[in-house]
């Protein structure tokens, strides 16, 4: 490891421990003290600052007090945590996370279902899903740095991501309403957001919760040019209708394109027939509707921020629906949870794929028609049964233990189809046009995956004393996969066909594969007082591997060693300090150094351009992640925290056309990144009190691809933003005004680069500018 690196680490917290000391013995007041937060994360109800990782808890008051309602804003609030944030269209196929660097997948391009699953996992409640659910009655979100793999299965390479909804209250009754609208400059319209919560007592035992509200975001994106189509046949107008060969299409202009609505609900029952049982049914939805892409094109022509030059509207509808029920029984020596779940997530869009082909040397088979315009559909669906079981000793003991049982049964497909609109009738008019089929159908796909997990894990944990404890830990799975590909090539006909003979082109493959292995985990704590803790983790993190469907005969016949792409592991070393001073001063360090070993990359095949994933070279992340919080008065709490993380590949490949070399960055890896909150209360009488927020974030550049020699290969700037409110509360109204991005920053988070795409479809992933308004909320019985 580093030897400066380790060195600042332990420099970094015998400072700031030091100066927290030094501060709280400077004004010893014991009259307050710093909120103590408790999770779940190692299946046991603990405080943060004892458990020996590196983990961070946002509270619900957190959460509420500082706006934080989505991924992307709850991540500025988390160094070390990367979130691509493509705007309401592109946040629900892939997450678009990233912990610790560990990220080797382009960024921005990829709207398909990706191949390879994200490297960091997500939770929502016990269950294994990413959503980009609105975060409305969260008891608290959990950051779990550093591969989880024991507890938490694959994908956690990373790190874990947790959402914890609020339980049903037995004891009381209480509703809650809300509104905020807000104006976001660029944007014409308003915003609004409006809520209804109820917590509904029924009996001693029986308590049902549920939340609802709806959601409408003003669109800031102009399009300049969009083709206008008869709705009909969807064909291009044209500005000549007698001229069916060489008239344009009719164009215009609409502003606010990539405006979006969002329902959503959330119903849980809380049943406790007993004093040692419980069980709790829940069931969330959501409904999105993305009228367009939140990106802009300020470089083509004359176009300027926050306007983009793309033909197509492109709508999409994303429906998500999750059940789950979780019991709790206490059997004296242990307690028995048992988490099941199953949800579907589907989604239907319309994209602009003009670029695609037109950069293309494929569209020679096109040329000519002066209507060039590709409308793609894709429908997705997602969905999966997943099961656990969970044994937790409750001993006085030593020594204490988990063990569990996992299952999870889970399906993807994704059909696609692009359609150059209007070429059937364009051609029938072209004398000269010898394509062998005439269609408007230019490409389809449509691909199928599944996956079968099934797993056994455990912990034990032996306190060798008061104040030393070792833990270690295992998780050992089967994985079976399979995923099956039918594409077709009209435009190119029986020659593109693996037959031979099929006019559309058609093509595909099938395959199986089966895995099984085992990883393990290490740690110790010591504890150097009752509120001072230093730590040591070696502990390997995995993904699932996989198979890709892919042809093997015809004229789009790709290698057989590109059918199975292997699972990817790290290991992780970890030494970290936690300390808590006078109950207000909190600090938590630690200095990571990770190697991961058969990188999963997304790619495309050589021959026929088919989604694949495979295995290429190996990487080091290492790094220091800092975090401060004090409650410096009766009224101030700050926190503070700061990530530096170094990632690059340490082993370069070349593989079936994806490739890159020694040294190079990991995409999407922020080197530094920071983040500042202030929240300041002031007491006005009996009843109101005032609450003031500050909030900055820090995310240093970021490559997009993973070679500089790549299609996709960008460099993006960094960015900080500056969020603030002022509020008042009382038991019962919180009323609040409030400014996101108050220095009106511009934030790109990912790009469409013209290498791939052409200028004109050379699009910008940016963040909303800045955006004021006002909330009101009203709680009673």
């Amino acid at each position: 490891m580093n030897k400066k690196l380790i060195t600042l680490a332990i420099q970094g917290s015998i400072l700031s421990g030091s100066f927290l000391n030094q501060l709280a013995l400077a004004n010893n007041d014991t009259r307050f003290k710093l909120e103590e937060v408790i999770v779940t994360s190692t299946r046991r109800s603990e405080s943060v600052q004892d458990i020996p990782y590196n983990i961070s808890a946002i509270s619900e008051d957190f959460l509420e007090q500082n706006g934080i309602t989505d991924l992307s804003k709850l991540t500025k609030s988390i160094p070390g945590v990367t979130y691509t944030d493509r705007g309401p269209r592109s946040s629900g196929s892939n997450s678009g996370i990233v912990m610790r660097g560990l990220n080797a997948s382009r960024l921005g391009s990829n709207e398909n279902i990706n191949t390879a699953v994200s490297p960091v996992s997500t939770y929502m409640g016990e269950t294994p899903l990413f959503v980009n659910l609105h975060l409305k009655d969260v008891e608290r979100v959990e950051v779990l740095r550093g591969p989880q793999g024991t507890l938490y299965g694959s994908g956690s390479l990373g790190g874990t991501l947790r959402y914890i909804y609020n339980k049903p209250d037995t004891k009381m009754t209480n509703y809650e309403i809300g509104t905020r609208i807000s104006k976001t400059k660029e944007a014409a319209d308003l915003s609004h957001d409006s809520y209804v919560l109820a917590n509904i007592a029924l009996k001693d035992n029986l308590a049902i919760r549920t939340s609802a509200g709806h959601i409408s975001r003003a669109g800031i994106i102009d399009a300049k040019g969009l083709y206008r189509l008869d709705p009909s046949s969807n064909d291009p107008r044209l500005s000549n209708s007698g001229d069916v060969q060489n008239s344009p299409a009719v164009t215009y202009n609409k502003d606010d394109i990539d405006d979006s609505e969002t329902t959503y609900a959330r119903v849980s029952l809380l049943w406790e027939p007993t004093d040692s049982a419980s069980f709790q049914f829940n069931y969330q939805m959501q409904r999105d509707r993305a009228n367009g892409r939140r990106a802009d094109n300020p470089d083509f022509e004359n176009l300027g921020e926050y306007e983009q030059s793309i033909r197509l509207n492109e709508p999409l509808d994303r429906d998500v629906d999750l059940f789950s029920v979780e019991a709790e029984i206490d059997l004296g020596f242990a307690t028995l949870s048992s988490s099941t779940s199953s949800f579907e997530n589907s989604s239907d869009s319309i994209r602009d794929q003009t670029g695609i082909y037109t950069n293309f040397s494929f569209w020679s088979y096109y040329e000519g028609n002066p209507r060039e315009i590709i409308r793609g559909t894709v429908e997705t669906k997602e969905e999966a049964f997943v099961q656990e079981l969970r044994l937790v000793s409750q001993s006085d003991s030593d020594l204490s233990w988990i063990a569990g049982v996992f299952y999870m049964d889970h399906d993807q497909e994704q059909f696609q189809q692009d359609f150059y609109e209007g070429y059937t009738q364009w051609s029938l008019n072209n004398s000269s046009n010898s394509a062998s089929i005439l269609t408007d159908l230019g490409y389809s796909a449509n691909l199928k995956r599944s996956v079968k997990d099934t797993a056994l894990f455990g912990e034990l944990k032996y306190q060798l004393s008061d104040a030393w404890q070792v833990t270690v830990g295992a998780r050992a799975f089967e994985q079976a996969f399979e995923s099956g590909n039918l594409f077709t090539l009209p435009i190119c006909g029986a020659g593109c066909a693996e037959d031979g003979l099929n006019a559309y082109g058609t093509n595909g493959g099938v395959e199986k594969e089966t895995f099984r292995d085992e990883i393990f985990k290490f740690n110790t704590s010591y504890d150097i007082s009752d509120a001072s803790m230093i730590y040591f983790t070696a502990a390997e993190g995995f993904r699932r591997g996989g198979t890709n469907g892919i042809p093997l005969i015809g004229v789009y016949a790709e290698s057989p060693d590109l059918l199975i792409y292997e699972p990817d592991k790290v290991t992780n070393l970890e030494v970290g300090f936690k300390s808590t001073f006078m109950d207000r001063f909190r600090v938590s360090s630690a200095l990571f150094h990770i190697t991961w070993d058969d990188i999963q990359i997304d790619g495309v095949s050589p021959s026929g351009a088919f989604p694949i994933a495979v295995n290429g070279g190996s990487a080091e992340s290492k790094g220091l992640e800092l975090e401060l919080s004090g409650q410096i008065t009766e009224n101030l709490l700050v926190n503070l925290g700061y990530s530096y993380v170094d990632s690059a590949l340490t082993k370069g490949f070349n593989i079936g056309g994806v490739f890159a070399n020694k040294g190079d960055l990991l995409p999407g890896v922020s080197k530094h990144s920071a983040s500042l909150s202030i929240n300041y209360t002031q007491t006005i009488n009996s009843t109101w009190e005032a609450i003031y927020t500050a909030n900055y974030a820090y995310r240093d550049d970021v490559t997009s691809d993973i070679n500089p020699a790549s299609i996709d290969y960008a460099e993006i700037d960094g960015y900080s933003t500056l969020d603030i409110s002022a509020g008042f509360k009382s038991d019962s109204w919180m009323l609040k005004a409030f400014i996101d991005n108050v220095r009106n920053d511009r934030a790109v988070s990912s790009t469409y680069p013209a290498s791939r795409f052409g200028e004109r479809y050379a699009l910008e992933y940016v963040a909303s500018p800045r955006t004021y308004g006002i909330g009101v909320s009203y709680l009673f019985d």
